[in-house]
């Protein structure tokens, strides 16, 4: 960081007289000195965020020229309407406190909701193709769309949270080759386990699920898929409906009912 430490420090030393000086000077450069504090904190955000909603086209020639003109557009409004409100002498300022107090909270709303609307949408999925869409989906979590509709007899069922989903996914191809169905009980974050359910958080509605499945349960007699997270139903995370010694409070623990 020395030489261009030194180089500007010869610069003002030299004064006004050189070429170098008279480059400087010029009108544009001027202007990007102005926004040169904008311009370092805007450019690596829309650098940065152009590859995610773009994709690969981000990177092509058009989208650099795109990105550039796009930073020093956000830059020069930056300077124009954050910098210079702030630099600017209160008795001289255009606007008030109170009338910028809302056009920055308007502003950061506007943006939330942008942000809560990309994440309830899971992205930007239009800037994927085909290929790159269905590698993307093998990495989440099954939904309806991965399981097939099959018209046969219930074989065998599948029990437990939100796991299980991924046994319903699984199997789906393989039931629709033989013609056979199942049947699925449980809920997600329940535990369908005697005497335990999830401390506050969705009581109730575990209780409802544990008891209808496993009541149901004991009324098929047909071969059972059990599907739990079982590292999250330790006994600092449920409550029991019994009383046992060997139950622990620590995170973690699991014998008591891990054992059974």
């Amino acid at each position: 960081m020395l030489l261009p430490c030194l180089g500007a420090a010869a610069t003002i030393l030299a004064g006004g007289k050189t070429r170098v000086s008279s480059l400087i000077t010029f009108p544009i450069f001027k202007t990007i000195g102005d926004i040169s504090y904008s311009l370092y904190l805007c450019h690596w955000p829309i650098i940065f965020y152009a590859r995610f909603i773009f994709g690969e086209a981000a990177d092509s020639l058009t989208g650099i020229l795109f990105q550039l003109i796009a930073t020093f557009a956000v830059a020069s409004f930056m300077y124009r309407f954050v910098e210079r409100r702030f630099i600017l002498p209160s008795a001289v300022r255009s606007i008030s406190f109170m009338k910028n107090a809302v056009a920055f909270w308007s502003i950061v709303v506007a943006l939330a909701a942008v942000t809560h609307v990309t994440f309830v949408s899971k992205g930007f999925a239009w800037r994927l193709s085909d290929g790159q869409e269905k590698l993307a989906h093998m990495q989440d979590f099954p939904s309806e769309r991965d399981i097939e509709a099959v018209n046969g007899p219930v074989t065998f069922l599948v029990v437990g949270d939100s796991h299980a989903t991924q046994y319903y996914a699984g199997l789906s191809p393989l039931m629709r080759r033989l013609g056979i169905r199942m049947e699925a009980f449980g809920g997600s974050g329940c535990p369908i386990l005697y005497g335990m359910s999830p401390k506050p958080h969705r009581h109730d509605e575990c209780i409802l699920a544990r008891d209808t499945s496993l009541r149901r349960i004991s009324q098929i007699h047909l071969p059972i898929i059990f599907v739990q997270k079982w590292t999250y139903y330790d006994d600092a995370t449920v409550d029991y409906e019994f009383t046992d010694p060997n139950v622990s409070e620590r995170a973690g623990h699991t014998p008591s009912w891990n054992e059974r």
